[in-house]
């Protein structure tokens, strides 16, 4: 009988470890499983990231483009700006010239206007001496 006792209280025990041994399969079962999702997961999101970095390096590198040809027409721009300096300063001094030779050619006229006056009183006057003769 105790013998038996004994045998029961092992089998009851045999029992309870296969048991906790079944549970704890399932739960490793379970853990691997829950680890498998979440490696694809990982994947999935390292996928859509590295997707993601193609986008972005191609709208970066047009980026670059874009702002290379800025910086050209900026440059030309400022080249023409620098251009239309040269070509308002060149206009002024051209101006200037142009009114100095305009006063120039003022002073020559008045000066053959006097001069006119001066022969043309010359003149008469040697026309009356010549009416004297």
């Amino acid at each position: 009988r105790d013998e038996k006792a004994s045998f029961d209280e092992y089998q009851k025990q045999i029992e309870s470890m296969q048991e906790g041994k079944s549970v704890l399969q399932q739960q490793l079962t379970d853990s691997e499983e829950r680890r498998c999702e979440r490696e694809v997961a990982l994947q999935l999101n390292i996928d859509n990231l590295r997707s993601q970095n193609k986008v972005l390096s191609k709208e970066s590198e047009s980026l670059r483009d874009e702002k290379a040809s800025f910086d050209e027409y900026q440059k030309q721009i400022e080249s023409m700006q620098e251009g239309k300096s040269v070509l308002q300063q060149q206009l002024t001094d051209s101006e200037e010239r142009r009114c100095e030779r305009e006063v120039a050619l003022q002073l020559n006229i008045d000066n053959l206007r006097s001069q006119n006056k001066v022969l043309s009183k010359e003149s008469e006057s040697l026309r009356d001496e010549k009416a004297s003769f």
